[in-house]
């Protein structure tokens, strides 16, 4: 039995990647993996999508970090599909939109906590490393629009730090202190930008 579907051809679904592991001294970035939950999350997600009759419509566009790369071969996974398109992309991390000083950008993420980092961009302060919030969103959003189409389902994997100033610039809806939690993201077709805070309000939500 299909579900009634809420993601359309055409739409862009920009996700945080599944859940990671966490730092070690063997495992450091950029090679952190899911784990075993992000794993049965993204297959969870995918089989949802499946449902929904959208397996022949998805292509992935990810951000080059392996936990990027493995949230859409699980997602495609669980939706059923054996080979599918997964693009990496240096606009959805590693470095993202924001960082134009790798150096700096490197030292103001290793000496402040990340909410921290976040908030002040989202107020303005570009840190010595970041283009103004607005232009970086801005190309972010160019991005996502030139690499879609009208015949897919566009799912785009990226990281909280990128998608959190990116859904306050789109929707002034301010995650910093809630935080977004794994696959969260947004949905953005013709009508509609929403935030979605899990996967199954990914697919329960209707336009």
């Amino acid at each position: 039995m299909t579900e009634k579907s809420t993601f359309h051809k055409g739409d862009i679904i920009l996700l945080r990647h599944a859940e990671k592991a966490q730092l070690t001294k063997d495992i450091t970035e950029p090679e952190l993996p899911l784990t075993a939950k992000g794993i049965e999350d993204a297959k969870s997600l995918g089989m949802l999508l499946r449902n929904q009759g959208h397996s022949d419509h998805l292509c992935f566009h990810v951000s080059p970090r392996k936990r990027c790369i493995q949230t859409a071969r699980y997602i495609a996974m669980g939706a059923g599909i054996t080979e599918p398109l997964i693009l990496t992309n240096h606009n959805l991390g590693s470095p993202g939109p924001f960082v134009i000083d790798h150096e700096i950008g490197y030292k103001v993420f290793n000496n402040a906590p990340l909410k921290e980092v976040v908030r002040k961009f989202i107020m303005g302060d570009q840190q010595g490393c970041f283009l103004p919030m607005e232009k970086g969103c801005q190309n972010l959003y160019d991005y996502l629009a030139s690499n879609s189409d009208s015949n897919s389902i566009s799912i785009y994997i990226s990281h909280d730090a990128i998608i959190i100033p990116f859904v306050y610039w789109l929707t002034s809806e301010d995650l910093v202190e809630s935080w977004l939690p794994p696959l969260g993201g947004v949905h953005i077709s013709d009508t509609i930008s929403k935030t979605l805070l899990n996967p199954q309000e990914v697919l329960s939500s209707q336009l």
